[in-house]
């Protein structure tokens, strides 16, 4: 299995069922921001968790989020 292989299963994982998940403990996060650029939406996650200082940056193509 290559990098690429390994990062896109962790990327499934931590997306599973829709959820983001925290890479340090495991916890569902929550969305607390997004910037939208012309095609693409960066979005940022804190996990939900008390004491745990996870964080992540997803960058979505636009069309995603343009969907109804």
């Amino acid at each position: 299995m290559d990098a690429a292989d390994v990062n896109g299963l962790s990327t499934r994982l931590r997306q599973a069922a829709n959820r983001q998940l925290c890479l340090e403990c495991g916890v569902q996060m929550t969305e607390i921001d997004q910037l939208s650029d012309d095609r693409i939406v960066f979005v940022w996650y804190e996990c939900t968790k008390n004491n745990c200082s996870g964080q992540w940056l997803q960058k979505v193509p636009a069309f995603h989020f343009n969907k109804v």
